[in-house]
């Protein structure tokens, strides 16, 4: 019923819809936005940086469980309540410095294998420090142990490794007649020297495996680089020819189409000149019997130091190659293609420095608007065909 006492017209609209939760969304798109930033702003950007982190991150936690257990023991007055805070602060102070060795600039000039080992020294130094401590509960302490060596598994040599074996177990061996000369008779020697044994046995273990470990990465690591080298020589030979190492007809064909994808969208135009060398077997008999091969050659390290840094060169048939100049009008490319003719006509090969009779024909066209690739290299075929139907050594704009 209405107010009225009538009938409501619409009973549903006079139930009220329960409204969508606001809340909810917006604290999850907080989230998404927020989380990655503060990732980001802990760990930086850098992936060897984040690596490194990572590795701190562990230790960390390591730590922390550590400093939990050691409290229960204070509270069970186990442990000396100061003894445990000077280990707290040297941990903190380890851990803060650590994070600002790492995260700070002068990180880049340090190696994997020297951070690593510089946390594995701390990580001895703290061990050893709650062996002195902790009491009836000291053999605990020596588990991490095994966990801190295997960091060296990331970067060190066995020869390292074996060094940083031996150096956890003299230090242990110091810490158990410090021990005993502090407070004789309190403690079992007989169990220290348990402790000691088995270390003897487990941390030389550990650190067999922790070497395994880097041998087996170092290995991948080189297997790595090899197959990057292989994928680059592979990379190079597709786009490179094989004689003048310019690019070729393949990879001329894919920066044709980039180009003129790129004056489409610009409007700026560009110029092309397909240039033929003439005569390349005569050439080379007059060279001594000189394959033509070093003419070739010859000819692509003259033209790129007459072309322009953003002029295209590559080799499109046998003796043929292709200049393509972008941003450029018809007037200025005939003129950088008449400057690498005079030029073609000097090449010298022999200790004579005679001529090397070496003539090239060129065909120069600018780009048309609304003009495919194919039939702007076709302008410039004919102009170069117009170019030997003038005689020798001409360039023709089309």
């Amino acid at each position: 019923m209405s107010a009225h006492g009538l009938p409501n017209p619409n009973p549903v609209a006079a139930v009220s819809a329960p409204r969508p939760p606001v809340a909810a969304p917006a604290i999850a798109e907080l989230r998404r936005a927020f989380l990655p930033r503060l990732i980001d702003a802990f760990l930086g950007t850098d992936k060897r940086r984040r690596a490194r982190l990572a590795q701190w991150a562990i230790t960390l936690i390591v730590y922390v469980c550590s400093a939990a257990i050691m409290a229960l023991g204070v509270a069970e007055s186990i442990i000396a309540e100061q003894a445990f805070a000077g280990w707290c602060a040297f941990v903190v102070l380890g851990l803060v410095g650590g994070y600002a060795l790492i995260r700070g600039p002068w990180s880049e000039h340090l190696s994997d294998s020297g951070v690593n080992e510089a946390q594995i020294v701390f990580g001895l130094a703290t061990v050893l420090w709650a062996y002195l401590i902790c009491g009836p509960w000291r053999g605990a302490t020596l588990f991490p142990l095994m966990l801190i060596l295997t960091f060296g598994a990331f970067s060190s040599t066995w020869r390292r490794l074996a060094a940083l074996t031996v150096m956890a177990l003299a230090g242990l061996a110091a810490a158990i007649a410090l021990l005993h000369e502090l407070h004789p008779r309190h403690f079992d020697l007989r169990a220290d020297i348990a402790n000691l044994l088995v270390l003897a046995v487990m941390l030389p273990a550990c650190s067999v495996v922790a070497a395994r470990l880097s041998s087996l990465r170092a290995k991948l690591h080189g297997q790595r680089d090899a197959l990057a080298i292989a994928l680059a020589e592979m990379h190079r030979l597709s786009t490179r020819d094989e004689v003048t190492g310019l690019k070729n007809h393949r990879r001329m064909q894919e920066l044709l189409e980039l180009e003129h994808r790129r004056s489409v969208r610009s409007g700026r135009t560009f110029c092309l000149a397909v240039i033929d060398l003439e005569d390349l077997s005569r050439a080379a008999e007059l060279r001594n019997g000189v394959t033509g091969d070093p003419l070739l050659r010859a000819f692509a390290d003259e033209a790129l130091g007459a072309i322009r840094s953003s002029d295209m060169l590559g080799r499109w048939e046998e003796d043929q190659f292709l200049l393509m100049m972008p941003d450029t009008r018809a007037s200025l490319a005939r003129l950088g293609v008449d400057r690498l003719r005079d030029r073609t006509e000097a090449i010298r090969l022999d200790a004579a420095n005679a001529p090397a009779a070496l003539t090239l024909a060129a065909g120069v066209v600018e780009h048309i608007a609304g003009e495919s690739v194919g039939d702007a290299v076709a302008r410039a075929c004919r102009a170069l065909q117009a170019a030997k139907a003038q005689g020798r050594n001409r360039v023709v704009a089309g």
